[in-house]
């Protein structure tokens, strides 16, 4: 895809670019959120997986599976903790700088070259929780640009994404929510 070619050569060093982050393409369900245009059709969880393989062959800077997802990538529905862990930690090994698991409820887990850290998430009154995977890789893209360390880009991630789902509206986050939340969102090192 256009951005990874742009990343590739910029870090090669053959053209003078800014920084890219490579998106490529992300994978939806029929008729859902940017489905056929930025987003592959995914007619059931295998061909989701696989479209997730397709990606992930293309070592972009970072994927965002939830928890879900992450067992159709590993092909081990109901996969533990443990094992999403560990197939995160394979992933980055293989060229994937950032690997950010969505575990809904209890928070996410974060893998890239300097180890990986799990964020529980605040109690909060859930109103919908369309949009908070959106918001978890939003902050993440932040956090990036501003080089923070991989524990804060995961709090501030799980904070994000919790204060998206206290709203109705997708990605209408409220800053002081999101100020208020950042304190009780902590990111213990794993490996």
């Amino acid at each position: 895809d256009f951005d990874t070619i742009i990343r590739d050569r910029a870090a090669a060093g053959e053209i003078i670019a800014p920084r890219v982050v490579a998106s490529n393409m992300a994978v939806s369900v029929p008729g859902g959120h940017m489905a056929g245009s930025l987003a592959y059709e995914a007619r059931s969880a295998q061909e989701a997986a696989d479209y997730v393989r397709r990606i992930a062959a293309e070592k972009p800077d970072l994927i965002k599976p939830n928890r879900s997802e992450m067992c159709e990538l590993m092909g081990q529905p109901g996969a533990s903790d443990e094992a999403i862990r560990a197939y995160a930690v394979r992933l980055v090994a293989d060229g994937i700088p950032y690997v950010l698991v969505s575990l809904g409820g209890d928070g996410a887990l974060l893998a890239c070259r300097d180890g990986v850290w799990r964020c529980k998430a605040p109690d909060v009154p859930v109103k919908s929780t369309l949009g908070c995977g959106d918001t978890m890789v939003a902050s993440l893209l932040l956090s990036l640009l501003e080089q923070a360390a991989p524990a804060e880009m995961l709090r501030r991630a799980v904070a994000l994404s919790s204060a998206n789902a206290m709203t109705f509206e997708t990605a209408h986050i409220q800053p002081e929510t999101y100020r208020e939340l950042l304190p009780l969102c902590t990111a213990d090192r794993l490996i």
